[in-house]
């Protein structure tokens, strides 16, 4: 409509002025006259989806094939050849062009004949038609080697550009276990169950497409590669796997909800006195639940940077904290410390920086308050307990519920470093002095949905001359659209850590979250933490956030590609 009201008053205005006679007005010709052609689903789950679709770049074509997927989704096992004979074309047309007759619902199975006339009234007789086609895609998307003895689990670094995956590990892999993922309904070979592989050499894997025509080898080989100098290197960001925490069975209500991991396995505890579970914590499988002994996890679950897990219980004024010490979620813990609490104040939560068995330091903190308690350890021997008020930071808790707490995370185990905290709802990031325990507010929320979220979990690591803040913003509404947000900051320069949560200059990378939860208003809790890898070149990014009923996890890492 638009073009012809542009011709119609282009020949007035020539008629008016006089310079030009309608009959030498030239209509604009695109040679390019058909650019795209899309077939839909007519019925089934994906009714209306595009199946296909093909970008057209030779006009000199008089027959269009579309080359609809054999599968769809390509990972299902849902064929699309019952769907072929009523599909939906639609096509992309430059402007004055026309097909005849008019496209719509077609049977690709058959030769569909039209007539393609340009503006100049150019005809061309052209044939639309469509072709269930086997995948093409030969690539290896995930591979790790397992050695249970030990357990030890490296996952490769895939370079698909040059075929190579790199195990980067100084470990014993003469027999070792093979998992791998491949492109949907692609091949491999060798087989791998049941067989054990010596990866200290070079070892060939070959990936064949479903079409059984195109093939990749990889190369799989034990390596130190090169680093970044500092910090991550930028693109490396991946996800490694999201789960509904609901069909992991692990209970998702109010409570002290805590993350921790040793070796490969990735502790999940609801805080609500119930047996935390453990997963594989780079494919996110579910393996068991932890062996408790006489610990209690109604406290939390945290890890030091020496694999030791630690398990605490929750304490009420005038109770004892117990804090457990483990190096095997399959081994029963032993007691480590014992805290009769004179605070006046319930302890629910723990934090750690360093390695218990040589220096640490240990944070609980106190709910509803400004107080934490330090334990600084030296040569693996705990100090005496430092009850500390902070100031400048208000009074976590003050809320009506207990998601308002925090877990306030020391920057290092050097007291000077301080600490940072935030929490529900002044959902501001303090930094507090380690030397006046005085708060600085650094960066916070000011979006006009701050009050739908809980930014109480936060954790520090060190990671390639950098360190990084992990902030999880917990969602109370996912039921009303509002998304769950993960923060991740460089705060080497604390400096930096200044503005918005979202537009700080110290970020690096942020993630809204995937719900699974369309109905139920329980409370924001959850759990984010922070995972450098034993060799020094990944670091593993772990959130719970259980309102959004979602457990998953991102990785980065340091290799000089």
């Amino acid at each position: 409509m638009k073009n012809r009201i542009f011709c119609i008053l282009a020949v007035s205005f020539a008629l008016l002025s006089g310079c030009q006679s309608p009959d030498s007005i030239e209509i604009p010709i695109d040679t390019q006259g058909l650019t795209r052609i899309t077939a839909k689903f007519t019925s089934g789950d994906y009714n209306e989806q595009i199946a296909a679709e093909i970008f057209i770049t030779d006009m000199t074509a008089d027959t269009y094939i579309i080359p609809v997927p054999w599968y769809y989704p390509e990972e299902s096992y849902n064929e699309t050849a019952p769907y072929m004979e009523a599909m939906k074309v639609e096509a992309n047309l430059a402007n004055n062009y026309s097909l005849t007759p008019s496209l719509g619902i077609l049977d690709l199975t058959k030769d569909n004949i039209f007539t393609l006339t340009s503006p100049t009234g150019e005809k061309k007789q052209i044939t639309i038609k469509g072709e269930v086609t086997k995948l093409n895609k030969s690539s290896i998307t995930f591979f790790s080697v397992e050695d249970e003895t030990k357990e030890l689990t490296v996952t490769g670094s895939i370079d698909e550009a040059n075929g190579v995956i790199s195990l980067i590990t100084v470990e014993d892999l003469s027999s070792v276990s093979v998992d791998l993922s491949v492109s949907s309904h692609a091949t491999f070979s060798p087989a791998i169950e049941g067989v054990k592989f010596d990866l200290n050499n070079p070892t060939l894997f070959t990936v064949t497409a479903h079409n059984g025509v195109d093939s990749k080898t990889y190369t799989v080989r034990k390596e130190t590669p090169e680093k970044v100098s500092y910090g991550y290197a930028k693109g490396s960001e991946k996800v490694l796997w999201k789960l509904n925490s609901g069909d992991l069975g692990i209970s998702w209500g109010r409570g002290s909800t805590s993350l921790a991991s040793i070796g490969n396995h990735l502790i999940v505890s609801a805080g609500d006195g119930s047996v935390p579970i453990y997963l594989n914590r780079t494919t996110g499988a579910k393996l068991g639940t932890i062996v408790m002994g006489s610990a209690n996890a109604s406290g939390c679950v945290t890890n030091d940077a020496n694999d030791n897990l630690l398990i605490s219980n929750a304490t009420d004024a005038g109770q004892t904290l117990n804090i457990y010490r483990t190096k095997s979620v399959r081994t029963a813990p032993t007691l480590y410390l014992s805290y009769e609490n004179t605070t006046g104040l319930a302890i629910s939560r723990i934090a750690v920086q360093g390695d218990i068995d040589g220096t640490a330091t240990i944070i609980a903190t106190c709910d509803r308050s400004s107080r934490v308690v330090r334990w600084d350890i030296s040569g693996g021997v705990a100090g005496t307990p430092q009850a500390i008020e902070f100031s400048g930071v208000g009074s976590w808790g003050a809320q009506s519920n207990d998601a308002g707490n925090t877990r306030v995370v020391p920057l290092s185990t050097n007291k000077n470093d301080g600490y940072l905290l935030s929490y529900y709802s002044a959902n501001v990031v303090y930094h507090v002095d380690g030397q006046t325990n005085a708060g600085t507010a650094k960066v916070a929320d000011g979006s006009s949905l701050s009050w739908a979220r809980n930014q109480g979990r936060l954790d520090v690591k060190e990671f390639n001359n950098a360190r990084y803040l992990v902030l999880g913003a917990m969602s109370y509404f996912p039921q009303w659209a509002i998304k769950g947000m993960i923060y991740l900051y460089d705060i080497t320069s604390l400096s930096l850590l200044t503005g918005d949560v979202s537009n700080s200059p110290a970020l690096v990378y942020t993630q809204t979250l995937d719900s699974n939860n369309a109905a139920d208003p329980i409370f924001g809790e959850g759990d984010v933490l922070l995972v450098p890898s034993s060799n020094g070149f990944y670091l593993h990014l772990y959130y719970w956030d259980n309102n959004h009923k979602i457990l998953g996890a991102y990785s980065f890492d340091c290799i000089n590609k």
